[in-house]
C-alpha cells in the first residue's frame, strides 16, 4: 500500500477513542484480552456477513469475505452481545483486498456513531487510574505496521474459524493431512505479512525507545494468539532460561513430527515457523557438512586423524549424516562437541557414539561442557585444546555483538591447522529472514548481520575467505580457509 493510504489504529489504550471503551458507554478492554475481543465481534455492513477488527470514534476496520459490491454509504449493524445490537452510520474510506476477501476502513460521520450502550460496570470492579501504567502503545508505530497487524489477526481470525469444524478429526495421519492443505493455502499469504512486517523492523534501530515499545505491545497484542503452537510458546517461554535450545532445532529440522498441539489451528501455526525454521537450519547443515567434507577432501595424509570442533554443538543433527557417508570411508576422525548446556551435550555424543558404531570411518568421540563466558575465551583459556582440520559453529555468533564475535573468531582462526577451515553460520538481514516473528512474536533477540559485516569479523591473517546464503536466504555461511604452507598463502593472497 502507498504511504499515503488512510489508516485506522489499532489502539490498546483504555483512554483511546475507541466507544467500547468510553467510560459512559463500557468498561475498558485490558490490553491482555485485546485479541480475544477483536475476534469475538460479529458485524454485518451493508448485509454482507463481516468480522469487526477495530473501531474508534471516527471510524472502523472490518474484514468481508469474497468480493461483495459494497456501496459507499451503509449502515454497519453491531452485535458486541445478543442483547445490545446496535448500528452506525459509515462510509467506505478505503479497500485493501486480500487473498481470501478484504479490509474495509469505514468513516463515522460526526454524530452519528450510535454504538450500543451496556449498563455501567459496578465502580468496584474498575482498577483504578492510579494503578494503572501504560507501558507500551501502538501510538507511535509506522502506520504500515498498525495496518499489517489488523490484517494478520484478521488472518488469524480466518484460520481459527476455518479449522474448527476439522477440530473432531482425531487420526494423526488423517490431521496432518489436513494440517499440510491448510499449511499450502495459508502459508503464502502468512509468510507475504512476515516479510511486510521485516520490511518495517529491519529500518528500525532495535535499542531505540519506540523499537521496544513496538516489541512489548507487539507481545500484549499478537504473541497469545500463538502460544499454543509449541515451537513458538517454547521460543518465547524459554525453559531452558535461553532461545533456540535443542527441542526448538529438533522442532525445525523435523517439522513434520507429530506435535502436542491441541487444535489443528495451533498444529498450523506450529507449522508456519517450523516450516521456515526448518529451511534455514537444514541449509545451513548441509552447506557445512559440504564444508567438511571438502576439507577432508583435500587433506593431505589420509592416514592422519581428522580432527573436527563443534562449538555451540547442540544437539549435533548434522553428525549422523557425516558419519553415515562414503566421503570418510576408511579415515579417523576425532571428533570434539562442545555446548553449556549438558542435556544436549550427553544426546549429541551418545547419538554420534550409536551412528560411529556403523559408520565406514573410524571415529573417537569427546564432549566438553563450558560456561557461554568460558566458550567466549575459550581459545586463551584452554590451552591443553590441540589444533583442528575443522572447527565450525551453526549457531553461535549471531548472539554476540561483533566485537566479541571478531575476537572470537580470531581465537578459533590460531587454532586451524594450516589446510584446515573454520566455517560459521549467521542469521542475515534479509527479509526473507525470522526478525520480525522472532524479536516481535517470541522476543528472540539476534544480530542479523549484512554480507560486509560478516567479512568485517573474519578479516583473519592469511585466510581466503568465502561467503554464501544457504538456499532460503536467511542464513550467511562463511568459510575461512587457511593455507598449507606460506607459497600457497602468498598465492591466495595475490
Amino acid at each position: 500500500m502507498s504511504e499515503a493510504e488512510p489508516v485506522l489504529p489499532l489502539s490498546t489504550d483504555p483512554s483511546s477513542t475507541s466507544p467500547s471503551n468510553h467510560p459512559e458507554n463500557r468498561p475498558a478492554i485490558p490490553p491482555s484480552t485485546l485479541t480475544s475481543a477483536l475476534v469475538s465481534r460479529g458485524c454485518s455492513f451493508a448485509g454482507h456477513p463481516a468480522t469487526l477488527i477495530d473501531i474508534g470514534e471516527h471510524g472502523a476496520c472490518i474484514s468481508v469475505s469474497g468480493n461483495p459490491a459494497l456501496p459507499q454509504d451503509a449502515i454497519l449493524e453491531i452485535s458486541i452481545d445478543e442483547a445490545a445490537p446496535g448500528s452506525i452510520a459509515a462510509q467506505v474510506e478505503w479497500i485493501r483486498q486480500l487473498p481470501t476477501g478484504a479490509l474495509v476502513g469505514l468513516k463515522f460521520p460526526d454524530g452519528e456513531e450510535t454504538a450500543p450502550e451496556t449498563p455501567a460496570p459496578d465502580a468496584s470492579t474498575l482498577a483504578s487510574p492510579d494503578h494503572y501504567t501504560r507501558e507500551a502503545s501502538i501510538e507511535t508505530a509506522p502506520a504500515q505496521y498498525k495496518l499489517l497487524s489488523v490484517e494478520l489477526l484478521d488472518h488469524l481470525a480466518d484460520l481459527r474459524a476455518d479449522t474448527r469444524a476439522y477440530e473432531s478429526v482425531r487420526s494423526t495421519p488423517e490431521r496432518r493431512e489436513m494440517a499440510g492443505s491448510f499449511l499450502a493455502s495459508r502459508a503464502p499469504h502468512f509468510q507475504d505479512i512476515w516479510f511486510r512486517f521485516n520490511d518495517i523492523t529491519m529500518e528500525m534501530k532495535h535499542h531505540t525507545a519506540e523499537y521496544k515499545a513496538l516489541k512489548r505491545v507487539t507481545e500484549k497484542v499478537i504473541t497469545p494468539n500463538f502460544m499454543g503452537a509449541p515451537v513458538w510458546a517454547r521460543s518465547y517461554n524459554k525453559p531452558r532460561g535461553y532461545p533456540g535450545d535443542y527441542e526448538i532445532m529438533r522442532y525445525a529440522y523435523d517439522s513434520a513430527q507429530q506435535t502436542q498441539a491441541t487444535s489443528l489451528y495451533d498444529e498450523i501455526l506450529h507449522l508456519y515457523l517450523a516450516h521456515t525454521l526448518g529451511a534455514c537450519i537444514r541449509g545451513r547443515m548441509e552447506l557445512t557438512l559440504d564444508m567438511i567434507r571438502d576439507t577432508l577432501s583435500r587433506s593431505e595424509n589420509p592416514g592422519d586423524a581428522f580432527s573436527i570442533l563443534n562449538l555451540g554443538c547442540g544437539a549435533a543433527m548434522e553428525l549422523p549424516l557425516l558419519l553415515a557417508g562414503d566421503d570418510v570411508r576408511d579415515r579417523k576422525l576425532e571428533i570434539s562437541l562442545l555446548d553449556h548446556d549438558p542435556d544436549p551435550l550427553s544426546e549429541a555424543l551418545a547419538t554420534a557414539e550409536q551412528n560411529a558404531k556403523s559408520s565406514p570411518a573410524e571415529v573417537a568421540m569427546s564432549g566438553l561442557r563450558m560456561s557461554f563466558a568460558d566458550i567466549m575465551k575459550f581459545g586463551r583459556s584452554r590451552k591443553d585444546i590441540t589444533p583442528k582440520d575443522v572447527i565450525y559453529s551453526l549457531g553461535l555468533i549471531d548472539y554476540l555483538r561483533a566485537p566479541t564475535a571478531r575476537s572470537l573468531a580470531r581465537d578459533m582462526w590460531a587454532l586451524i591447522k594450516p589446510g584446515g577451515t573454520l566455517v560459521w553460520c549467521n542469521v542475515s538481514n534479509q527479509r526473507e529472514g525470522c526478525e520480525w516473528p522472532l524479536e516481535c512474536i517470541t522476543d528472540w533477540s539476534l544480530q542479523y548481520r549484512s554480507k560486509q559485516e560478516m567479512l568485517d569479523i573474519f578479516d583473519l591473517p592469511g585466510a581466503q575467505v568465502s561467503i554464501e546464503l544457504e538456499p532460503s536466504q536467511q542464513i550467511w555461511v562463511v568459510t575461512a580457509r587457511k593455507s598449507e604452507s606460506e607459497s600457497e598463502a602468498l598465492a591466495l593472497s595475490g
